[in-house]
């Protein structure tokens, strides 16, 4: 099996107020097959997918499945490079990231507490894809909670195993 993955971010503006401002901002990087720096040999993602008012979903990111044609594939990440995460514009609530109740992977975040809020129609994406965020049984749980109303998201992670 190979994984060839690319991450694009770009912000784009035209601001005029007297003066003109337009400009863009942006990045993109593929990332070859393997476990090296800038490569990733996995992927792992959930589309549409929907949490009610309140409801939450942990993800163990070293026993995800997944399945693709008719067959169940796991995928136990050693290591994150990036996660993309986007909550539907029609969501009437907002999804907090992070703050498991145990093993909880906060690489990005700082501490086991942090949270980050994502609005409707709004995307997070995280990148660390140079050498990765660490992943181990004691930092493995990564948290979504929808709040304040119901919501549907994607999410898309890409690593190493």
């Amino acid at each position: 099996m190979t994984l060839v993955s690319k991450l694009e971010a770009r912000l784009d503006w035209d601001w005029r107020d007297g003066a003109i401002d337009s400009d863009s901002l942006r990045v993109g990087r593929t990332l070859e097959d393997g476990d090296g720096v800038f490569q990733a040999d996995a992927a792992w993602h959930d589309i549409d997918a929907s949490l009610g008012s309140g409801g939450s979903r942990t993800l163990d990111l070293q026993a995800l499945t997944r399945n693709v044609l008719g067959q169940t594939l796991s995928v136990s990440f050693d290591t994150i490079r990036a996660i993309l995460i986007e909550v539907a514009a029609d969501s009437t609530g907002t999804l907090v990231v992070g703050d498991a109740a145990s093993d909880t992977w906060f690489a990005p975040f700082g501490s086991a507490t942090d949270t980050i809020a994502v609005g409707p129609g709004s995307p997070l994406l995280i990148t660390a894809l140079e050498t990765g965020w660490p992943v181990g049984t004691s930092a493995k749980n990564f948290k979504l909670t929808a709040s304040g109303g119901s919501i549907t998201y994607s999410i898309a992670i890409i690593g190493t195993v």
